[in-house]
């Protein structure tokens, strides 16, 4: 698929940041959180062509996305971290915090330390495998073994003829 952006009004990225009871929205580009880039100007009214921002990043770079599957490993690891948030919610949802109980001191921090970890595994993209350099890397070991053997082989041979030289 392919999109053409003329505007942050039929961009993708654009969202409503905060919208109040008197219809005053204020909108932000999520690609500019993404990159952690920060606009100068605001995105007052998305839908005025002549209103996008000129420090757009896809105006300055271009952009190609590809959706990749997490990897079965990413996804049991997720589901581990996920299973364990739920049993520590659990628990302060059946004890009240105690700041004075060390046991629930370590259990919060526990319970921050999972989420920055989940939300890693979120948002950090896993390394390819890349199959040409484990191939490479396996073609090197084999050869290195190889010439080990050789080098025994070698040593058989020449210890075969000190033998036979010996006889003589």
């Amino acid at each position: 698929m392919k999109k053409t952006i003329n505007f942050c009004g039929n961009c993708p990225f654009l969202h409503i940041n905060d919208c109040d009871n008197f219809y005053n929205t204020t909108f932000k580009c999520s690609l500019s959180d993404f990159l952690n880039v920060e606009f100068v100007e605001y995105i007052v009214d998305p839908y005025d062509v002549i209103n996008t921002i000129e420090t757009c990043p896809l105006k300055t770079e271009e952009f190609n996305f590809k959706f990749n599957s997490f990897s079965n490993d990413r996804l049991e690891e997720i589901d581990n971290v996920k299973n364990e948030i739920d049993e520590i919610e659990k628990f302060f949802g059946e004890n009240d915090y105690d700041a004075d109980n060390d046991d629930h001191i370590k259990q919060n921090i526990r319970l921050s330390t999972l989420y920055d970890k989940l939300n890693e595994l979120y948002y950090n993209e896993e390394k390819p495998f890349d199959f040409q350099k484990d191939l490479n890397d396996n073609i090197n070991k084999i050869k290195e073994q190889l010439e080990l053997l050789s080098d025994v082989g070698n040593k058989f041979n020449q210890n075969i003829n000190d033998l036979n030289n010996e006889k003589e």
